[in-house]
């Protein structure tokens, strides 16, 4: 079968959604069917990607969106034919694609035009990546999401908070879903040793995105408790646009001895050989990698209660829970995690028997249903 691999993110480079497309892609081609992968400008020379290139995928640079600058449709084609330029759509025709998976940022963005053009329904997947909270859909959008979600073969979701967050947003169940894992970057068959820290060390590994990974959040609750005399020490590992602000709501906090930028790395063993537990309190999530990642080698998750943590944290047992992205919440949360620090290797050892029991080895595969029959 020919199968086009369609992502909806252009700005942000290889994440966990490119390791998951990455897996889907080598699934296909291990089951012999012909595969066309887009993938953003950003994500072109990254070394997955040229190697899955060099198994059979057919790669192809996704397509900026069609220009609307120009209003008259024919003239608007004029431009794109002097530019050589093709649609997302055109090219997936070219490829004579019998089957669309549309990996989504978010869950709602393959419903812009660009994308919606190069789906026929009973012949495409979703793959949701991410949902949020968000003001009721007006009666127009919320037909096309019913229309979208409906005409899915398959809708895949990374967690059940998030099919339950759109199922409200739709007012109605998704009978037609599925569920998948991410594909961890390091083999974890075993919990890392336990690190000898004198002080509890803290890890928040994202990008440093404020809003969305609750960092705003985190400073705030790290300048409380400092204040009340609790010694411990944070760090950050990731960049982003965010980063300048960041550096300088720690110094307004005065936070600037206990959280240290660290920048990026693909070190994971190097820095959960070091630290001892993950800090998330994102305001809103899909089921973060980080987080498997952290449990995987061994250590205890705390994080906010969205996108699947409660299908991974059994409060108490082998991470925290924090209900909500609120400062005292988060405060009352850290307070009961650093007062049971000398439980947190125990704990560690329950998150990685978990991710052993339930992280499928080969996360790829669950996305061929969509090919099968029926």
């Amino acid at each position: 079968m020919k199968v086009a691999v369609i992502p909806t993110i252009r700005d942000y480079p290889w994440g966990a959604p490119g390791h998951c497309m990455g897996e889907l892609v080598r699934a296909l081609l291990e089951a012999d069917h012909k595969v066309l992968w887009f993938v953003a400008p950003i994500d072109s020379k990254h070394p997955e990607v040229m190697k899955l290139a060099k198994e059979g995928a057919k790669v192809q640079m996704l397509p900026d969106p069609a220009p609307t600058y120009v209003r008259a449709k024919e003239l608007r084609q004029a431009v794109r034919q002097l530019r050589g330029w093709k649609t997302t759509a055109e090219l997936v025709n070219a490829f004579g694609v019998q089957h669309v998976f549309l990996s989504q940022g978010g869950t709602w963005c393959g419903m812009r035009e660009e994308f919606w053009r190069c789906l026929e329904p009973g012949r495409y997947s979703l793959i949701c990546h991410l949902n949020q909270p968000q003001p009721a859909f007006s009666d127009t959008k919320r037909s096309r999401a019913h229309k979208f979600i409906r005409q899915a073969k398959w809708v895949y979701f990374n967690s059940e908070w998030t099919r339950q967050l759109a199922e409200d947003q739709l007012a109605e169940k998704i009978p037609n879903s599925q569920f998948f894992h991410y594909p961890l970057r390091d083999r974890t068959d075993a919990p890392l040793p336990w690190p000898d820290n004198v002080l509890p060390q803290l890890a928040m590994v994202n990008r440093l995105d404020t809003y969305h990974k609750g960092l705003d959040v985190a400073f705030h609750a790290f300048a409380f408790l400092r204040n009340e005399g609790h010694r411990f020490t944070v760090k950050l590992y990731g960049n982003g646009a965010d980063e300048a602000y960041l550096r300088n709501l720690a110094a307004y906090l005065k936070v600037t001895s206990v959280v240290h930028f660290c920048g990026y790395s693909a070190d994971l063993p190097g820095i959960w050989s070091r630290n001892e537990l993950l800090v998330l309190p994102s305001r809103f999530e899909g089921s973060p990698v980080s987080m498997l990642e952290a449990m995987a080698f061994g250590r205890p998750v705390l994080r906010t209660a969205y996108g699947g943590a409660s299908e991974w944290i059994e409060d108490g047992v082998n991470g925290y829970l924090c209900s909500a992205a609120e400062v005292t919440l988060l405060c009352d949360a850290l307070r009961r995690a650093l007062a049971e620090r000398a439980r947190w290797r125990e704990m560690g050892l329950a998150a990685h028997s978990k991710t052993q029991r339930e992280l499928s080895r080969e996360p790829g595969k669950v996305f061929l249903a969509s090919l099968e029959d029926g």
